[in-house]
């Protein structure tokens, strides 16, 4: 039987938004892994009243939709139709948001998985800090269609339409983005990672 890989988000995760243009959240970025389907979405920011036209595009692929923010918060959203899920390249597609004077694009965008890591203590515990860190961060490189990132602890009585801040931007898997070198308890989750390597 055929096996099938989907690119895979592992975001070890808990969730400001300021004024301007056109913007996407802040804690979308290059490298990132966008949910696959038959249609992408996408969202952001940007004055009220403009008209925003978002885009998914490589060089074999092209579509885009369009939206206009009501809200005092300026939310943008809109659903781009995407390649049929079946067919798993693991082809990297640009993001690009459009409106007034501005334009915001993201690179190396991935379709496929996206699952969020999420705990108390044990969701904590790092790759830098298991038993077999040193085989862990030099087979990392083999894993190059899984992405992550890595949020920073921040408590909210209200949903967040932007993550404050990140502990790790979206990466590549790699020693760097599994964490080596850095203090314990930071990034990456050794369950987060442990989970999408094997479902990968």
């Amino acid at each position: 039987t055929e096996t099938k890989m989907t690119p895979l988000l592992l975001l070890a995760a808990l969730l400001v938004f300021s004024a301007g243009a056109v913007q996407f959240p802040t804690h979308w970025g290059n490298h990132m892994v966008l949910q696959q389907g038959a249609m992408v979405h996408l969202h952001g920011f940007a004055d009220p009243g403009t008209v925003v036209t978002a885009r998914l595009f490589n060089s074999t692929w092209k579509s885009s939709c369009k939206s206009q923010p009501t809200s005092k918060q300026g939310v943008w959203t809109c659903d781009a139709p995407a390649p049929a899920p079946a067919v798993y390249t693991f082809d990297a597609y640009s993001i690009q948001a459009s409106g007034g004077n501005t334009s915001v694009t993201l690179n190396n965008i991935l379709l496929g998985d996206l699952w969020v890591c999420s705990g108390q203590s044990n969701m904590r515990f790092t790759v830098e800090m298991a038993n077999n860190e040193t085989e862990e961060m030099k087979a990392a490189h083999n894993f190059p269609y899984i992405r992550m990132a890595t949020v920073a602890t921040y408590s909210s009585h209200t949903p967040r339409l932007n993550i404050a801040r990140m502990l790790e931007p979206w990466s590549v898997a790699s020693a760097k983005a599994l964490g080596n070198g850095t203090k314990p308890f930071s990034y990456m989750s050794a369950a987060c990672w442990f989970f999408g390597r094997d479902l990968f």
